[in-house]
Parts: structure tokens; C-alpha cells; sequence
């Protein structure tokens, strides 16, 4: 229905309109506003979560204390006779649309995931970058990540203090995405 924003509590289907999250960073936010009046205007079907039809799925909005913003759209896999002009434009809307990086992903299955097996840089490296602690982590569109770089901050700190002195050893960080 081009309704962009969280989903509705209890309802996997059902998304808020323009319900933002309040915990988000100020780039995210800004983004959002950008996509969100994109979608309204784009004219490309939307897809139905229960019908499995249409075009467009998620807008995924990361950032981070660097200050580099990623998007990732989200589509069903196109028709062979759909044009793909609509994403690979620097104009989204009438704001121009600057993140660090914009991907482009298709998803081919029937699954409601928020990322696609085809992916495809259209502006940028293909990734961003956060700092945390003295580590610095590349973030690619399907990494599992942090989302919240001061979070992530403590839980390092915590890990540190439980393993003590590692001189000489080596710590393997297990199942945790980008690490």
C-alpha cells in the first residue's frame, strides 16, 4: 500500500506510515523522510506480504558515528521487461539522494527478509564503515551489525574485562556478524 515506516505491533503485514524510530540517528531520519516521498510518487507496485506480488519491499537506512550512511532497497526480482532506471538515479523524489552508499537488492524468494540474494552498488564503495573502540568494522548490506555503535562500545568493554590479559593469545569472535 506505500506505506513506509515500523511495522505494526503484533501484525508482521502491517506497517505504520511515516512512524519513524525514535532512537534513530539524525542521517537516518533524514533518509527516511527522503525514501518515504520517494515511494509516495515513484509509481512501482508495492509488494503484498500475503499475496507475494509486487515490486517494491524495504528501505533499509544504516549509519554510523563516521557519519556514512548506507540504503538498501529492497525489491522482488524484475520482470525481464521492467526498466531498472528507477534505481540508478541520484535523484530520489525531488531531493537529491546522497548516502555513502546505495545498494540495490533483489530478492527472488517469497520470503519476508530485508535483504536480497542479487545485490547491486549503485553509488559508493558498497559498504560503510564504523568505528568502535580502536577497531575499525566494514559493514556490507547483509552483515549482521550493531545497530547501536554506543551499545556496542559497552558490550566490547564487558568482553574485555571478562577475558583479562589476551597477549600472546588469540580470541575468536564467533557467529557475531561483522564481529
Amino acid at each position: 500500500e506505500g506505506r513506509v515506516g515500523l511495522r505494526e505491533k503484533g501484525k508482521w503485514w502491517k506497517v505504520i506510515d511515516g512512524h519513524g524510530c525514535f532512537l534513530a540517528d539524525e542521517q537516518i531520519d533524514e533518509l527516511f523522510v527522503t525514501i518515504r516521498d520517494w515511494v509516495k510518487s515513484c509509481g512501482l507496485s508495492f509488494y503484498d506480504r500475503k499475496a507475494h506480488t509486487g515490486l517494491l519491499r524495504y528501505a533499509v537506512i544504516r549509519s554510523t558515528t563516521l557519519g556514512q550512511t548506507m540504503v538498501n532497497l529492497v525489491t522482488s526480482s524484475l520482470p525481464k521487461n521492467e526498466t531498472t532506471d528507477f534505481v540508478r538515479s541520484d535523484k530520489i523524489g525531488s531531493a537529491t539522494f546522497h548516502p555513502t552508499t546505495f545498494i540495490w537488492s533483489q530478492n527472488s524468494t517469497i520470503t519476508d527478509v530485508s535483504y536480497g540474494d542479487k545485490l547491486e552498488t549503485i553509488t559508493g564503495p558498497g559498504y560503510i564503515e564504523e568505528e568502535i573502540s580502536t577497531n575499525r568494522y566494514r559493514i556490507s548490506p547483509n552483515a549482521f551489525f550493531q545497530t547501536n555503535p554506543h551499545g556496542a562500545t559497552i558490550l566490547l568493554k564487558t568482553v574485555e574485562e571478562f577475558c583479562g590479559d589476551l597477549s600472546g593469545k588469540t580470541l575468536l569472535d564467533l557467529y557475531c556478524g561483522s564481529g
